[in-house]
């Protein structure tokens, strides 16, 4: 292997992960705003406490309607 394949594959090499950082950084631009805030918000501890509650109260809500639907014989 000679000088100039050496040159060749460096530039090939730092071509290559020139690209990859640019398909990154599209990928990003891309991204749907919502999703962007909510992975920002499952790093923050207030939001977690948040997620959790609503995860309780969902689960609460839904012994309820199944409470309910077997008194009621399957109608709400």
């Amino acid at each position: 292997m000679g000088l100039e394949d050496e040159r060749k594959m460096l530039t090939e090499s730092r071509d290559t992960k020139e690209e990859e950082e640019e398909e990154e950084e599209l990928v990003f631009l891309h991204q749907d705003p919502l999703t962007t805030v909510r992975e920002q918000c499952e790093q923050l501890e207030k939001c977690v406490k948040a997620q959790e509650r609503l995860d309780l109260c969902d689960e609460q809500c839904m012994l309820l309607i199944t409470y309910r639907r077997g008194l009621h014989g399957g109608a709400l």
